[in-house]
């Protein structure tokens, strides 16, 4: 797992400015493997339950454009499981 590679791409979405939905997604699937094993690594050692909760439970899916908003959000504060586990369900529905 490569935090690096994480960090690297979530500047992208707060710096980079407006990008498209299938750009998000590339991006996604470019570190979908570190995100996949920092959320494991964490639900390995969560006690609260937060490691579980599901993309639809935190900030959804309802559109493109939230979609995108959401991600330049949570760029800079992407370490919390919830976070991770709704960018995962961009690119797969098992995270949601």
């Amino acid at each position: 797992m490569s935090i690096t590679n994480i960090d690297a791409v979530m500047e992208k979405f707060y710096h980079y400015g407006k990008i498209t939905l299938p750009e998000a997604e590339n991006l996604i699937k470019s570190i979908e493997p570190d995100l996949i094993d920092w959320l494991e690594d964490f639900r390995a050692s969560d006690d609260t339950g937060e490691g579980w909760i599901g993309g639809n439970e935190s900030y959804g899916y309802e559109n493109d454009q939230k979609i995108l908003s959401n991600l330049e959000y949570i760029s800079e504060r992407w370490q919390a499981a919830f976070r991770v586990s709704w960018m995962l369900g961009i690119v797969n529905e098992a995270y949601r």
